[in-house]
């Protein structure tokens, strides 16, 4: 839920959605492009080492990531 702790629920379900799209493209993508790795070197370690790469770059991007504090400080803050 860190669309909703960075952006708030107003905005929410657009960025899911944005979010949603892009990855529905990209894993629509990646098969063929490991599929075409394959092709290249009769293996599938260049599409292994690549996605353990990049889901580790985001797992740190993520772990790092800070919740910006709101405008009008904690008191500000509805519910």
């Amino acid at each position: 839920m860190v669309l909703a702790k960075f952006f708030g629920p107003v905005v929410f379900a657009q960025l899911l959605g944005v979010n949603y799209l892009i990855a529905g493209i990209l894993q629509a993508i990646s098969p063929g492009l490991a599929g075409w790795t394959h092709d290249l070197t009769d293996s599938y370690r260049i599409a292994f080492i690549s996605a353990i790469l990049l889901s580790t770059l985001g797992a740190l991007c993520t772990w790092f990531l800070r919740v910006p504090s709101p405008p009008g400080g904690i008191e500000s803050m509805p519910g």
